[in-house]
């Protein structure tokens, strides 16, 4: 009885930490963790990465193949990214077809290399569902960076995701980090100032 308890409160600690379709970490796990890795970077030198991950033109993928085929495209996915992050990195889904990948000790060049590879392993994938081929699939992600130029939780989301969406912004299936983002626009950001 006890052992059956025990498994019944492991099953359910697992539910409530994980994504029922993907088997990825959920949104509440992956704020939680974010939290102690900040917290932990804050005490040491070590930098720490963020990945925000969208998959490109994904409603437009929906409604020409149906949800069935988005679900299964973002099982696949995730299974990608369960095989590509070490034991200390943590993928995650934060809803719908946004993703997110913690890097720990890893400055944002390793970060910008890791999601480049990310990219690649996607735009390589060919999958079929139900006999059609689903095309070529492609990911957009923005890349940023903890204790620089981030200086806490709050901006570490918000620089990845602006990121994000300039890699959108650029023609998508694509890497952006937070350093590029902000040298191409700072001259915007100098015209604002200046007037």
């Amino acid at each position: 009885m006890a052992l059956a308890n025990l498994s019944l409160q492991e099953k359910l600690r697992s539910q409530a930490l994980s994504d029922p379709l993907t088997g990825l970490y959920n949104r509440r796990f992956f704020e939680q963790k974010l939290t102690e890795h900040v917290n932990n970077s804050a005490t040491s030198t070590e930098s720490l990465s963020l990945l925000m991950l969208d998959l490109d033109h994904f409603k437009r993928f929906n409604d020409n193949f149906g949800h069935d085929a988005g679900d299964y495209v973002l099982k696949e996915i995730s299974a990608m990214l369960k095989r590509t992050v070490s034991d200390d990195e943590i993928a995650c889904r934060l809803g719908g077809e946004e993703l997110a990948v913690i890097l720990p000790h890893s400055d944002m060049d390793e970060a910008t290399e890791y999601a480049d590879n990310i990219v690649t392993q996607i735009r390589t994938m060919h999958l079929e569902h139900k006999g059609l081929s689903l095309g070529q699939l492609s990911v957009s992600i923005g890349v940023s960076t903890y204790p620089e130029p981030s200086s806490d939780i709050e901006s570490l989301v918000k620089m990845a995701d602006k990121a994000l969406y300039m890699a959108k912004e650029q023609g998508r299936d694509r890497v952006v980090n937070y350093r590029q983002y902000s040298e191409a626009k700072s001259p915007e950001l100098e015209l604002v100032e200046s007037q």
